[in-house]
């Protein structure tokens, strides 16, 4: 089930409170215009069944568990349907509006854990659907987890640096594994994403619920959602300033990591490699990059490079405050545009030698 990849499945509230600017962006009429409400409503319907499926070995048959369906129109929710599983983990929804395209996003509230995924587009040309939402069985016990791969791209700026990191996850086992104990919060530490020494201005990019669900804990990046079996993807970007002329980003997991990889400016940048090897350069836009990257790296294995700059860069002044999402996102976009060209970079050097994610 993808969990990660698109999107519009990180947090539905979000994407209500953007809705009216992204449909100025794009032309698209707001959820609440009545020429659409009237389509919504009185145009013809369609049929979505919706099967859970349980994944957890031994587990007990998936009946009950309450199901949402929120309908979205050019990336925007305007309608939300809600049933429960039949005794054979089915429901049939027959009221779906498809006089506009819709995207169905299913959700199934199973042991206190909320899975989804997203259904087939429906239409007048596509009336009737199905999905199969696996879910699973909740554990206190922690799973046997590893790291698949983890990218890091530095980049450099006029007040220091921003680094992106992308990291990919695999949960082993068949059981959602909810945490350690709770803290005074009450919430539970899953993923931890240790950060080089000096990370500031961390900003969650993709595969998080913000910051309530999130927490910085000595120079960690700590997940505090269930961890759900398979692979998940988390993207996030900080500020890092040179110390004592050098930046180090050298970082260490609590796991095995099958492949890291290291991206950095080929502009006359010294650098010092831990553990990672030269494995080429390619161009992005404008700036030229130099990857390291290595296999298998054990558990608690510091890895990655120390870089000298090859002039002074200034310390990095506090980050802006932001007034609304532009401004906070705005500080690291570019990092993150770096990022996506990067990771694209890497798998076409390394085409046939890195595992598949």
């Amino acid at each position: 089930m993808e969990r990660n990849t698109i999107a519009r499945l990180a947090c539905i509230a979000g994407v209500v409170a953007t809705s009216f600017a992204r449909a100025q962006s794009t032309g698209a009429m707001p959820p609440d215009h009545p020429d659409l409400q009237m389509q919504v409503e009185a145009g013809p319907k369609g049929m979505l069944a919706v099967h859970a499926v349980q994944s957890t070995q031994g587990g007990e048959p998936v009946l009950g568990d309450m199901v949402e369906v929120i309908l979205l129109h050019r990336d925007l929710p305007i309608k939300t349907l809600t049933g429960k599983l039949d005794d054979q983990g089915v429901l049939l929804i027959g009221d779906i509006p498809i006089g506009v395209p819709v995207s169905p996003l299913v959700r199934i509230h199973h042991a206190g854990v909320q899975y989804q995924d997203s259904a087939p587009d429906m239409g007048p040309d596509n009336a009737n659907a199905k999905i199969d939402v696996k879910v699973y069985e909740v554990t206190d016990t922690k799973p046997e987890w590893g790291v698949s791969l983890r990218h890091m791209v530095v980049e450099k700026r006029s007040d220091g640096y921003v680094v992106s990191e992308m990291m990919v996850v695999e949960n082993k086992s068949d059981k959602t594994w909810m945490g350690d104990p709770p803290d005074m919060l009450k919430r539970r530490n899953t993923v931890p994403l240790p950060l080089p020494i000096g990370a500031s201005d961390v900003e969650l990019v993709q595969g998080f619920h913000g910051w309530c669900c999130s927490a910085m804990r000595d120079r960690t990046l700590q997940v505090q959602m269930p961890f759900m079996p398979g692979k998940m993807t988390y993207k996030f970007a900080y500020r890092m300033a040179p110390t004592n002329g050098v930046l180090d980003l050298r970082v260490s997991m609590p796991v095995k990591a099958d492949r890291t990889s290291v991206f950095v400016p080929d502009d006359g940048t010294k650098v010092q490699a831990s553990v990672v090897v030269p494995a080429g350069s390619d161009t992005s836009g404008a700036q030229r990059l130099l990857m390291y990257a290595a296999d298998n790296i054990p558990a608690d294995q510091p890895v990655g490079v120390v870089i000298e700059p090859p002039v002074a860069v200034a310390v990095a002044a506090p980050a802006p405050v932001a007034t609304d999402r532009t401004a906070r996102t705005t500080v690291l976009a570019v990092g993150g545009m770096v990022a996506i060209v990067a990771v694209g970079i890497a798998w076409r050097m390394l085409a046939g030698k890195s595992k598949p994610t």
